[in-house]
């Protein structure tokens, strides 16, 4: 694991002071990043300094307390939150990283923190994470025959009360369900029991008691408790906005609230105030479906079914996009913040969006900037060594590029974790000849060409800009749109 040593001192404001030393990482660059707000998962970076050749740095955060700092050097990460002191003191060493555990939290699983007071909100956090992890890593097999028994699918999909009716029904399978319903409560109680020898209580409001509350909900769902039951036990009241857990877990088991309005009786009412321009009166003419939520929440509730609405059939985006405008323009300080980010996600990777630069490696470990490429045709394409799919079509590439290399730049970005596989991928494929890079050498670059999978294309105009909502593949007619680049 990573060494992170914290050393807490008095409080006297947000800005926050972080001594530090990394050992191993003379002259590297430190980032550090933090997230915008957590339910986009929109990260911003707070500062770039060069670590001295005594392998020291010191930077200044201008923060909130709870906020999630991630420090940067090449490809690892340490992380620690903003707490109740005002100063840091940090020992960054990278040949300590290892590979996280499998079944953990990633936002974790490479920190240890050591030399903290006992209720320091670090100490607490990384204690929690340990036991999340540990708790996985030893109950997985019986998780895993939980999750691919038949009677798992049955149980979650009936409520409490359909349950009793579908198991007398099913008599032969009434065992089967009580059984894996009884083992999934004795593993709920276990994680329960290994919090609270913690001193990690669930009921309390705090922010580790609420992130381990939201840790328990996404196991209690993922053995088996029903979507509803779910929903009105955990997704209910207060919104805790800057917690990671909680953000993860609403995200998961929100109700889907655009698809209600627009399959009931209050979408023609809903559609024609929003398009008056007044959102609180859109929001009075749905109120029925909030009895119980004040206008910051149901705003909360209509950004969290955005993502979603833009993939259903019946919902137009122009809807989302004004909610959008609306919230931006008269919305609560924490929604605003919320929609400006969404909308940001909405417009990156389409036509128009011109990607943030990034800076990658190749084979022979020469940096590569994407501003580089302007004044330039390029065409991007994004894989994996592991996926079938994207290896066979960076045949198709070869091709292209003998074709349209002359005019137009060909780049293939490897987004393996390991430089290894990088490597060995391009030693089996000596004939590509055209520039590739390893993706993992920027952590941000699926934020910044917004890569929801591999493969995936980008085709880039002379002014960075990308040409096409969908860039084709090799495979779907990219050809055409080559030609008629060359042809003009």
């Amino acid at each position: 694991m990573l060494l992170l040593a914290l050393v807490s001192n008095l409080v006297y404001g947000n800005t926050y002071e972080v001594i530090g030393t990394a050992p191993g990482s003379e002259g590297e660059q430190l980032t550090v990043l933090s997230y915008e707000e957590y339910f986009t998962l929109s990260m911003k970076v707070e500062e770039t300094l060069l670590i001295d050749s005594n392998g020291d740095f010191k930077l200044f955060i201008e923060s909130n307390e709870n906020e999630l700092v991630i420090l940067r050097i090449g490809t690892v990460n340490a992380q620690f939150y903003l707490g109740n002191s005002d100063s840091y003191n940090v020992s960054f060493d990278i040949s300590k990283a290892k590979a996280p555990i499998k079944f953990t939290n990633t936002n974790w699983c490479s920190v240890s923190f050591i030399d903290l007071i006992p209720d320091d909100i670090n100490v607490l956090m990384e204690s929690l994470n340990r036991i999340h992890a540990e708790f996985y890593d030893e109950n997985y097999p019986e998780i895993y025959q939980i999750l691919s028994s038949p009677s798992s699918a049955l149980q979650k999909n009936l409520s409490a009360e359909v349950k009793k009716i579908d198991m007398a029904k099913r008599n032969d399978r009434q065992y089967d369900i009580v059984l894996e319903k009884d083992r999934a409560q004795k593993l709920i109680a276990s994680f329960d029991k290994m919090l609270l020898a913690e001193q990690i209580d669930t009921k309390k409001e705090d922010y580790i008691s609420i992130s381990a509350r939201y840790m328990m909900a996404e196991l209690e769902s993922l053995l088996g408790r029903n979507e509803r039951e779910i929903r009105e036990k955990y997704c209910q009241g207060k919104l805790y906005l800057t917690n990671l857990e909680f953000i993860s877990f609403y995200q998961s088991h929100y109700r889907n609230v655009f698809e209600e309005i627009y399959l009931s009786d209050n979408r023609n009412q809903f559609v024609n105030q929003l398009y008056k321009l007044q959102l609180d009166s859109a929001i009075m003419e749905i109120r029925p479906l909030f009895p119980s939520d004040k206008i910051k929440n149901i705003e909360f509730i209509l950004l969290a079914g955005l993502e979603n609405g833009l993939n259903l059939p019946n919902i137009p985006s122009r809807d989302v996009t004004v909610v959008l405008e609306l919230i931006l323009r008269g919305g609560f300080a924490e929604n605003k913040s919320i929609a400006s980010n969404f909308r940001r996600e909405l417009v990156k990777g389409k036509k128009g969006y011109v990607p943030k630069n990034f800076l990658l490696l190749d084979l022979d470990n020469e940096r590569h900037e994407l501003e580089s490429w302007r004044g330039q045709f390029v065409y991007i394409s994004v894989f994996s060594s592991w996926n079938i799919e994207s290896c066979g079509h960076q045949e198709k590439v070869k091709e292209l590029e003998r074709k349209f290399g002359n005019q137009i730049k060909f780049v293939s970005i490897c987004m393996d974790e390991d430089w290894s596989n990088f490597q060995n991928f391009l030693m089996e494929h000596r004939t590509y000849n055209w520039l590739f890079l390893f993706g993992n050498g920027d952590k941000l670059l699926k934020e910044k060409l917004n890569l929801v999978t591999v493969p995936q294309y980008f085709l880039l105009n002379p002014n960075g800009e990308i040409m096409l909502d969908y860039t084709f593949s090799p495979e779907e007619g990219i050809t055409d749109t080559l030609k008629k680049i060359v042809k003009n």
